[in-house]
Formats: structure tokens, C-alpha cells, sequence
């Protein structure tokens, strides 16, 4: 299974069906492809065998500043991509990934990335994990995606249901609309950010000429761009699908037919509005030109108006712990206000209002815009100090538990007095006095009351008994408390940060309204998770979520000193225009 896993990654990254081939046979004979080998009483680790004290080394110290694990398959195969890319050992990666011939592939691979002294079988297992992965899609030799291979992999997802608003996190198992479908599609056969928008399907492929609606110079593979007359294509008003030949395309069609084979056009219909072919070989990915005019960003780009927003391609790729792109609402705003070439201003209110800015605080936003540099230059100076921390107050803490807490102390901004809280109520020993039951319940209360968690006191006392016990620490109970939170708010990534901490922009405006302070503000009271419009399926806007304080009863704004004045002011206009109080 690692094995198909590298060769896919290998193929979006734009290595022929040949050249990936001859690296699999060198894993092969240096480890099996086990990113767990360990060379019997030698110092070869990991899939390609590194040296310990040497390459190995230089691995961990790479996935120590990336928060990964070095013995993780992911991060094995990026050092080593990364390594390729440094010309290790003279490797000429652009001539590699170009060659056609997968035993000269391996020959080449091994003299200039293994440097093994003994050639063993690779070359012929590389000539057998050709033929093997012949089938694969874009396995042709010159390293190409066919039309055949896109239909094939179309086919795999008629029956999915219909759902919309997924984007670039749409699968079989959570359904798709139409867009999203096509991008799935593009994405497994190694396409890397196609659109979410079926209007930005055109331009970011080859356009194809001279087609009608009867199928006339369409290929199987070809995408199809529908759009209902007089609009720009947005909603429900646009449309797309993959031709699969004689007249029919495979679409995700509506909410009641889901995924399936229909016509390529009939009466009644979407007009067809552009046929697009997508290059043969992924690459690293196609051009986000959408046309060839100049447009409010010098180029019409999307890469010119991510430099002029400062906004990376690292930040538009990150993904989450369950490899979902975290950003995608992002990418297709972006890839839309390229398409329409909106004003800056537009663009900068359409962000305001996305999911993706009103669900994280400033620091939050700030981590997640650095490019990877910078991001591993700052989790590393987070690592040293938390050392130095951690050593002062005599915690322990293992390599894994520093990695995760550098970046949460990274991201959300914490200071070090934040860090030494959060270092007290985890990893401090347990209470085994019961003098220091006091000291458990409150880390265990202050936990409580960054997720919004009403402790019982049954609760309670069997927690402390179990701390007691030897049994739990209090960091044991906040996988409870952050899934229980998760579960009541859905619509918020809770993943490495709190409620709190999640909502601080919102419950800072509320307490600023209120005139109290934000930390008294208790976060069990669901009224406090009425921030998302379930309606609209969105986060209220900060003027929106100010209306709803002041009007709704139930957080007592009229009881408030800004609520008493407005009163005081109101009644005084009334007496100064009618003469009486």
C-alpha cells in the first residue's frame, strides 16, 4: 500500500510513469517502502534507508521544524522530494522526472540519490512496478492524464449524492455539487487546486474550438461549462460536467438525481458556454491565468494578486490533521475575484465575511498567512523557549507534546504566562495529597471554562478521585470537554485551540456592549453560540452580532450602563422635541 501511496504523490508532483517507477524500485530494495525499516546492525532508517548521524539526522531535524513525525510515510517522501530538489549528490531532478525508461530511471536514482553500494534487484523491480502500475492513471510513458483516465475515475462516483457548499473537502462520502465533483475528479488524477467554481473552469485549461452541442471536437474528459442566459454563472445559474462521448456527461446533477450519466445537452437546457481540456500531465500544477488581459492586478493572475496580498501558496495548501484544506473557501474566492477582476476593496469586505476570518482570531489569521519559512522560523524559537519554560517549572515533555504545544502557543498567540498556565494544568504531576485536590479542581475548572463545560458535582468527584487514584491528570479531561464542545458548535475548528479562543472576537464585542468583562462571559450558555446564522449557514457579521446583544432579551443589554445611556439619551431627545419628560 505505501508503495501505490508514493507513486501517486510522485505523479502529481510530475514525475513520469518511468522515473517513478525506478525510485519505487530502489525503496523497494532499501526498505520495502517502510517508513519504519531499521537496518539490522547498520544505521539505514526509513524508506530510502538514510544514514543515522548523517541524512537521517537532517530528516528528523526537518520534520522536528514542521511539527511532523519522521517516521511518518508523508514526511519521509516530502525530505526526500525536498533533497531531490537540492540536487543531492548532482541529481538533476528536471531531466529525472523526464525519463522514459524505467531500469535507467532506477540506475540513475541509486548513482545519484542512494549512492548504495550494491545494485541488488532494483532495476528490475522497477521494470515490475511498471508494468504493475501500468493501469493507474497518467501511467502512459510520456507521463500524461488521458481523457480515458479522467471518465474512468468520473465513473467511480455516479450514485454520490448531491450536496453544495463542500468544495475542495468534497469525497464520495460527504457528497458534491457539480464543481466540486469535477475538481474531486481532477484531484485524483493528480491536478492540483482546480476550481470549485464552475465559471473558473474557463481559462485554467486549454480551451477547445469548434464544438458544438451535439459533442462535434469534444474528447471522453473533456469539461463541459454550462450557464444560464443574462448571469455570470454563480449559483445555481451555472453548471458543469465531464464528457464521456456520444452525446452524454457525467454530472452531479441536483439534490433528487445526485451523481450520474446524463445528456449533454436537450431542450430546456443550460446553453453550453466553453469546452476545456485539461494538459496531459499534471505537473506542479497548471497556470491560475484566467485570460490574457490586464486586470486590476497587473497580470490577471492569481499568482499576482497573491503577491499583492501577501497571501502564500502554502496558506491556500494548508491542511488540517485529517488532510482537509483548511483555506479552500479562500482559494475560490480568490480564483473569483481574479475571474470577475473585482476592486480591492470588494475582495477585502468578501473576506471580512468568510467563515475563515470570522472563525479565528487576529493571531490565528496572522499564523495562518506566513509562508512555511517563516511558520518553521517561528515554531522553532517557540520550541526553545518552551524548553527553557518547562525546565524552570521542572514539566516533562516529550518530543510529540512539544511540537503540539509550540504550535498552540504559536498560533494562538499565547504569552508566557498563558504558556505557564497551560503547562500547570497538564502537565504538572498529579495530586497525590489531598491537600492538592484544590489545585486539580481548579485546573480541571479553568479547562471547563475555556470550552464552555458545565462540571456536575458527580462529575467532579470521581475525576478527583481518579486524579487521586493515579489514574488521570487534568489535560485527561479536555479531550472530553473539546469534543463535547465541538459537538455543540460544528461550524467552529476547534482543532488545537479552545472555545474561548475560537469565539474571542465575538465574546470581546459582546462584553465591550455589556460593559463587562470578557473572561466573566459564561460559554455554556448556548445563547453565546448564536454568532452562526443557521439560516444562512454562515458567521454573523460584527455589526450583525452587535444588533442581536442590543435587541435579543436574553443578554440583558438594556440592563447594561451603555443600554441604561442609550435609554437616558432617548428619553432626553423625546422631552427635548415634545416639551416634556
Amino acid at each position: 500500500m505505501s508503495d501505490k501511496k508514493v507513486y501517486k504523490w510522485l505523479r502529481q508532483d510530475g514525475f513520469s510513469h518511468a522515473a517513478a517507477s525506478g525510485i519505487l524500485g530502489n525503496l523497494k530494495q532499501e526498505s520495502g517502502t517502510n517508513p519504519n525499516a531499521d537496518q539490522p546492525g547498520g544505521p539505514g532508517r526509513g524508506i530510502a534507508q538514510w544514514s543515522e548521524g548523517e541524512r537521517w539526522d537532517q530528516l528528523v531535524a526537518f520534520a522536528n521544524r514542521n511539527g511532523k513525525d519522521p517516521e511518518d510515510l508523508r514526511t519521509q517522501y516530502e525530505f526526500m522530494l525536498k533533497e531531490m530538489k537540492a540536487g543531492i549528490f548532482g541529481f538533476k531532478l528536471e531531466e529525472f522526472k523526464r525519463m522514459g525508461n524505467a531500469r535507467e530511471a532506477a540506475r540513475y536514482f541509486n548513482d545519484h540519490f542512494e549512492k548504495a553500494g550494491i545494485n541488488g534487484d532494483r532495476e528490475q523491480y522497477a521494470k515490475e512496478y511498471k508494468q504493475e502500475f501500468r493501469d493507474m492513471p497518467g501511467s502512459d510513458e510520456q507521463g500524461g492524464i488521458t481523457g480515458a483516465d479522467l471518465v474512468k475515475i468520473a465513473r467511480k462516483g455516479l450514485g454520490v449524492k448531491y450536496v453544495g457548499g463542500l468544495g475542495p473537502g468534497a469525497s464520495p462520502k460527504t457528497g458534491w455539487d457539480c464543481a466540486s465533483f469535477v475538481g474531486w475528479v481532477l484531484r485524483q488524477a493528480g491536478y492540483k487546486n482546480p476550481p470549485t467554481f464552475s465559471e473558473n473552469f474557463i481559462g485554467k485549461y486549454d480551451a477547445v474550438k469548434g464544438w458544438n452541442k451535439k459533442g462535434r471536437n469534444m474528447q471522453p474528459g473533456d469539461i463541459v461549462v454550462y450557464r444560464a442566459p443574462g448571469t455570470d454563472g454563480s449559483g445555481s445559474n451555472g453548471h458543469v460536467g465531464i464528457y464521456i462521448g456520444k452525446g452524454k456527461i457525467i454530472e452531479a446533477a441536483s439534490p433528487s438525481k445526485g451523481t450520474q450519466i446524463g445528456q449533454l445537452w436537450y431542450n430546456g437546457s443550460k446553453p453550453i458556454v466553453a469546452v476545456v481540456r485539461p494538459a496531459k500531465n499534471p505537473g506542479d500544477g497548471v497556470d491560475f491565468r484566467t485570460n490574457n488581459k490586464a486586470g486590476r492586478y497587473g497580470e490577471s493572475s492569481q499568482e499576482a494578486m497573491m503577491e499583492q496580498y501577501g497571501i502564500t501558496e502554502d496558506f491556500l495548501n494548508l491542511k488540517d490533521s485529517k488532510g482537509r484544506l483548511v483555506n479552500g473557501e479562500l482559494k475560490e474566492l480568490i480564483e473569483r475575484a481574479v475571474d470577475k477582476d473585482w476592486s480591492p476593496d470588494f475582495l477585502r469586505n468578501k473576506i471580512r465575511n468568510s467563515e475563515w476570518y470570522k472563525t479565528r482570531n487576529e493571531k490565528m489569521r496572522q499564523f495562518d498567512m506566513m509562508n512555511q519559512t517563516d511558520r518553521d522560523d517561528l515554531l522553532a524559537k517557540t520550541r526553545i523557549s518552551l524548553d527553557v519554560l518547562a525546565g524552570n517549572m521542572g514539566v516533562e515533555l516529550t518530543d510529540k507534546q512539544k511540537r503540539n504545544i509550540a504550535f498552540r502557543i504559536a498560533r494562538n498567540g499565547m504569552d508566557e504566562n498563558m504558556t505557564a498556565l497551560l503547562l500547570s494544568r497538564k502537565y504538572r504531576p498529579r495530586a497525590t495529597e489531598e491537600g492538592n485536590v484544590a489545585i486539580f479542581q481548579k485546573q480541571v475548572n479553568d479547562l471547563a471554562d475555556q470550552y464552555g463545560y458545565k462540571i456536575s458535582e458527580a462529575d467532579m468527584t470521581q475525576w478527583t478521585r481518579e486524579n487521586l487514584a493515579g489514574q488521570s491528570t487534568a489535560d485527561g479531561y479536555e479531550d472530553v470537554m473539546r469534543d463535547w464542545a465541538q459537538k455543540r458548535a460544528p461550524f467552529l475548528d476547534l482543532e488545537g485551540t479552545t472555545l474561548r479562543s475560537a469565539l474571542s472576537q465575538y465574546v470581546n464585542s459582546a462584553a465591550q456592549e455589556l460593559g463587562q468583562d470578557a473572561d466573566t462571559i459564561d460559554l455554556s450558555d448556548d445563547k453565546w453560540l448564536d454568532v452562526y446564522n443557521v439560516d444562512q449557514k454562515r458567521m454573523m457579521s460584527s455589526g450583525e452580532w452587535r444588533r442581536k446583544i442590543r435587541e435579543d432579551k436574553r443578554y440583558g443589554w438594556e440592563n447594561s450602563e451603555k443600554g441604561a445611556q442609550t435609554g437616558r439619551n432617548l428619553a432626553a431627545s423625546l422631552a427635548a422635541a415634545f416639551g416634556r419628560v
